[in-house]
């Protein structure tokens, strides 16, 4: 008997992230709220937002120069 094999498609974490990101942004210029922390400390944020994507990536290039993939649902491809 052979085994019929089904392949879902699964959404990525940075996936997730990047349309949560777009949404917020959408809505911070679709609906104006009070903001209840004062710019220089916004900022900061950003600093952060930018400091993780650049940790991602660092991450991403250390991966791929193991040989192995970075999708969290595939088998490991470096040989140890």
């Amino acid at each position: 008997m052979a085994e019929e094999v089904t392949t879902k498609s699964r959404i990525l974490p940075p996936v997730y992230f990047f349309s949560a990101l777009i949404a917020m942004v959408a809505l911070h210029y679709l609906v104006p709220i009070a903001q209840l922390i004062s710019s220089p400390f916004r900022y900061t944020g950003i600093v952060l937002l930018v400091s993780a994507i650049a940790l991602v990536l660092w991450g991403a290039v250390l991966f791929r120069r193991a040989g192995t993939t970075i999708k969290p649902f595939q088998e490991s491809s470096a040989h140890c």
